[in-house]
């Protein structure tokens, strides 16, 4: 999996769950491999191994991790794109994917029993890794989390 923010944390624990022998995640940030792991996760690493995944789940949505994907897929691998966290995010496809007859699925958004489920699951899991604040700290909290120099992983507001 790439990515391990909020979402890409979930889907770890839905993967796990759902009874993944495996799971390995990427992110560029220390701190939330850390979290992965303490989640479940069975690798950590801030790199890709070229042709070492049949399935790679994108829970970042940036251009940079759609391109990460090719590499790290072995032929007829899928990659299951989640993540949005740029609507602008594009991959120019070569021509390995279809060569390679890798395959790329969206997944986007969810039903309300998907939304029941969700609450049932989070609540047998410990959230310690959410950092909660006054609503009035919001705009120097994402100063920090936009320019990578905070520890927080999730931040929760409160009024």
């Amino acid at each position: 999996m790439i990515g391990t923010g909020p979402i890409g944390r979930a889907t770890l624990l839905r993967n796990r769950e759902q009874g993944a022998r495996t799971i390995g995640v990427t992110d560029l940030i220390e701190h939330r491999l850390a979290v992965a792991t303490r989640l479940g996760a069975d690798a950590v690493s801030n790199t890709l191994d070229a042709g070492a995944f049949d399935l790679v789940i994108d829970a970042v949505g940036a251009t940079a991790a759609r391109s990460a994907f090719l590499t790290a897929l072995r032929p007829g691998g899928t990659a299951v794109w989640v993540g949005v966290n740029d609507p602008a995010a594009t991959l120019a496809a070569p021509i390995d994917v279809v060569i390679a007859e890798r395959s790329i699925v969206g997944s986007f958004a969810y039903t309300d029993a998907d939304f029941t489920h969700a609450v049932t699951l989070s609540a047998r899991h410990n959230f310690d890794w959410v950092s909660t604040y006054p609503l009035d700290a919001a705009e120097p909290v994402f100063a920090e989390l936009r320019a990578e120099r905070s520890s927080i992983v999730k931040a929760h507001f409160t009024t």
